[in-house]
């Protein structure tokens, strides 16, 4: 990462969900995320970790920093990787909630006097109360389930097979 930040420039450090979401582009593409994205190398690794288990999540969150190195290229913000992964940390966490990853992110965001990005309302609050700055991008709501448009007032059941016409 570069030592020398430039007079007003903002830094921006999205957790691992909002690259997930696709959070960060969009709010590069809606001019709310100007200058510097950091991206810690442990979201890096814990998309990785995703990934190699064949997990949508860690292809999607992929996706997204190449959408960002793209953007970077255009101009329109710095893409950087940094921060150190904890030693011992246990690559098992991944599969649990999440608590100690949110938390060095927050900590990192709050070491560089970084903008945290997040989805997370809960990571949301924390950082604020710790007093870090922070974009918080609420989850959009879809209108229910895929499968509702199969029910009417008498279908009671919906019944799925693999390269089969659903039977209601």
């Amino acid at each position: 990462m570069e030592d020398v930040r430039r007079a007003g420039e903002k830094i921006y450090v999205p957790d691992t969900g909002a690259l997930i979401e696709g959070l960060v582009s969009k709010l590069v593409s809606e001019g709310r995320v100007e200058g510097r994205v950091v991206i810690h190398r442990l979201v890096i690794y814990e998309l990785e970790y995703n990934a190699m288990k064949d997990r949508a999540i860690g292809y999607a969150g992929l996706e997204e920093i190449k959408r960002l190195r793209k953007m970077s290229e255009e101009g329109r913000i710095s893409v950087e990787i940094s921060g150190e992964i904890p030693r011992g940390f246990d690559p098992r966490s991944f599969d649990n909630n999440g608590l100690e990853i949110n938390m060095v992110i927050r900590e990192y965001a709050y070491s560089i006097g970084g903008i945290l990005i997040t989805g997370n309302r809960v990571q949301a609050a924390i950082a604020e109360a710790m007093g870090i700055p922070v974009i918080y991008v609420e989850p959009v709501k879809t209108s229910g389930f895929i499968l509702d448009k199969f029910f009417d007032d008498t279908t009671m059941s919906v019944h799925l097979r693999e390269d089969t016409i659903p039977v209601a």
